[in-house]
């Protein structure tokens, strides 16, 4: 039998074929097995600490990392609690120098080509070899051992690194003494102090040191759609620095837009210098950014007119507008405001000042599709008299910035608000169809046509108003932004459109009903309103000595069941009014809780039995009540009409009907409460006028006792 070093390799086969050998020679075997036990023995000294403490001493960049993900440390029962340890003498042969060294029991897991370190099951194939970095930070964070070589099923990898379930799943498999020097324990806590210096609050490129969740909250994207941002930037001319990697300078960017933190607080989350420091990364990462990333996902560039009709317009919107035309283009226009600091210039003041806000401000104009798509942004503009929306429109138009005239086509559909009724006029020169809600032109109601109308477009046009809702939900642009900022701002608003688009879900998805919603809107919209004739015919509109008023409960055995889904496929033909239903029966009841006995006063028309009104505060105005007017059988709601400006409808009905209707048929047969927050807002503050109030009540009765 030849001799071979202690250090040398040998296979499997070997190996299982000397312990064979052992075991049929057993007084040669317990020979050799002393002689291990003493090889081993002198080995402690020299090849353990090579062996052990190389887990400890590697890259710095390797071993920081972030205690969130750590923050579960509490180890398995099997894991040894290294509290008993012996202390011994040695002399180094080389220096004759004595130093004391200390025996570790330590918790390791198995190595084992066949066997996983991590979860001990049985490997037949796609096994890989742990990373000496994944070793490391494993036996510093949980005090467990990996042997070197020690191997896994590929599954418990990611990109080559263990995943933090896997690293949560490692348990030691035995317990083995290991010896370190005095030396060894000084180099040991050296090194801590070293790591705990250099940890940073936010690595952002160490993929390990934050979860997805955290990368949401933080950055507003997942892990996977921020290295998909990120990759835009390495091909960009961004370089890494000695202050932050180009990941970091990312990270900065994005948590400044959705967080709105300043350049302060971004210096000391992310351990910059100073603010300068934070605002070259910046100015550098939005011009990366402007290069590919938003050319590629923004502009009337970056994507084709018959993209948008195949892609990017709903069904909803289709059927409406153009009856199902397959060719025509529908484009979804208005601006939104971003709010500025006031300005010492003069001539700036004046001209971001507006009137309909009373407050300095700037206008980005946003385009898009019917799915909420974002096409174009543009701006942002003055926000004056000079500059109202169908001003901006022109501007844009005579300019034809971005090609907007070049990617448009006859006939053609824009869907705008009120405010572009002085562009109507250029817009259709250039072949355009222009659909826009009617106006009330001092009157104090709309027609049945007009207000059928209305509900057409609102049907299509809401997706904008979703838009710059989610665009607001940057905090950055929805609070006061810094006249400093200005100069990128354009930039900011660009890139946040452009993480929209790109990482957002479309905000309207086509579905099965909204072909039977569409068609039921286009049957009902030539209909005229014949109950509001009837009412008119019967003098019910206004004269209240025609109605009596009763309890909501006298009712109860007439007025119809109806699911909240049969109320709005029926009824109200989409969830806007059903949202606001609750509100309004909350004031008319005086309570939050409306599956109770509540005082919810209605009244009946005393020549017909079957109708019904509901007095109804204004949500706005607390001088104006409406009447929403019901007429209905046991089976169904027959008609509606109120006074309100959009209550003499038959494409839907107002919110004041819809209130009525939702606590009659739904709400009140409700056994479990569901009262919202907002009813005890008002508690948690002072109303002047209700003090007053009550002082003029305590004057009135000291005049009372005088006399």
């Amino acid at each position: 039998m030849q001799s071979i070093s202690s250090e040398t390799k040998v296979c499997d086969a070997c190996r299982s074929a000397y312990y064979k050998w052992k075991r049929q020679n057993p007084d040669f075997g317990d020979l050799l097995s002393r002689i291990e036990e003493e090889e081993l023995a002198e080995a402690d000294d020299n090849v353990d600490m090579n062996q052990v403490f190389k887990f400890f001493f590697f890259e710095t960049a390797i071993l920081v990392s972030s205690p969130q993900i750590y923050q579960n440390n509490s180890m398995d029962s099997d894991i040894i609690d290294v509290a008993k340890v012996a202390i011994t003498s040695d002399t180094n042969s080389t220096f004759g120098i004595t130093q004391e060294t200390i025996t570790l029991p330590m918790n390791c897991t198995t190595s084992s080509h066949k066997t996983c370190c991590i979860c001990s099951a049985n490997m037949e194939r796609n096994s890989r070899t742990v990373s000496a970095e994944d070793r490391d930070l494993i036996f510093l964070k949980k005090n467990i051992l990996i042997p070197e070589g020690a191997r896994c099923c590929s599954q418990h990898l990611d990109d080559d690194r263990l995943t933090k379930n896997a690293i949560d799943k490692v348990a030691p498999f035995s317990i083995q003494s290991k010896r370190f020097s005095s030396s060894d324990v000084q180099l040991l806590i050296s090194r801590w102090q070293i790591l705990f210096e250099q940890q940073k609050r936010f690595d952002f490129d160490n993929p390990l040191s934050l979860s997805d969740d955290e990368y949401q909250i933080l950055t507003s994207l997942t892990k996977v759609q921020f290295e998909d941002l990120a990759s835009y930037l390495f091909d960009s001319n961004i370089r890494n620095s000695s202050n932050r990697s180009i990941r970091t300078a990312l990270a900065i960017l994005l948590c400044k837009l959705p967080l709105g933190l300043s350049l302060n607080i971004l210096a000391v989350l992310f351990q910059l210098p100073d603010k300068k420091t934070v605002s070259r990364s910046l100015k550098t990462v939005r011009t990366a950014l402007m290069t590919r990333f938003v050319p590629s996902n923004l502009g009337f560039n970056h994507i084709t007119r018959q993209e948008i009709i195949d892609q990017h317009t709903s069904t909803m919107a289709r059927r409406l507008m153009c009856d199902a035309e397959s060719n025509t283009a529908i484009v979804v226009i208005d601006g939104t405001y971003l709010y500025i600091q006031k300005s010492r210039n003069n001539e700036f003041q004046r001209k971001s000042f507006n009137l309909y806000k009373k407050r300095s401000l700037l206008k980005p104009m946003i385009i898009v599709s019917t799915t909420g798509y974002v096409i174009a942004c543009i701006g942002p503009f003055c926000s004056n008299y000079s500059n109202n929306d169908a001003s901006i429109m022109n501007n844009i138009l005579h300019r034809n910035t971005e090609n907007i005239l070049n990617w448009l086509k006859k006939d053609d559909i824009v869907v705008v608000d009120r405010g572009f009724r002085d562009s109507v006029h250029i817009m259709e020169s250039l072949g355009l169809n222009v659909v826009l809600p009617p106006f009330l032109n001092d009157r104090r109601q709309f027609t049945t046509t007009e207000v059928n109308q209305s509900k057409y477009v609102t049907k299509v046009r809401w997706v904008v108003e979703a838009v710059n809702s989610r665009i607001k939900q940057f905090k950055y642009l929805a609070n006061t932004i810094p006249n400093s900022a200005l100069p990128h701002l354009e930039h900011d608003v660009s890139i946040v459109c452009t993480i929209i688009n790109r990482y957002r879900p479309p905000i309207k998805t086509s579905n099965a009903d909204d072909v039977a919603i569409a068609e039921k809107m286009i049957l009902l919209r030539s209909r005229k309103n014949n109950f509001e004739k009837f009412l008119q015919r019967n003098n019910l509109k206004k004269s209240s000595s025609k109605w009596h008023a009763i309890d909501h409960i006298d009712t109860i055995d007439e007025f119809p069941i109806l699911s909240e889904d049969e109320i709005v496929s029926n009824i109200t033909l989409g969830t806007f009014q059903l949202k606001r239903a609750r509100s309004y029966a909350e004031e008319n009841a005086s309570t939050t809780d409306l599956t109770r006995s509540v005082n919810y006063t209605i009244h009946r028309c005393q020549e017909f039995p079957d109708i019904i009104r509901v007095p109804t505060q204004s949500a706005h105005v607390s001088r104006a009540q409406y009447h929403p007017i019901i007429r209905f059988t046991r089976e169904e709601i027959l008609d509606w009409w109120c006074d309100c400006t959009a209550g003499n409808c038959v494409i839907g009905c107002c919110s004041h009907i819809v209130s009525a209707i939702w606590f009659l048929s739904f709400e009140r047969w409700q056994t479990q409460s569901s009262p919202k927050p907002s009813g005890t807002f008002i508690n948690f503050v002072a109303d002047a006028a209700t003090q007053q109030e009550l002082s003029d009540s305590t004057n009135d009765d000291e005049t009372e006792d005088e006399d």
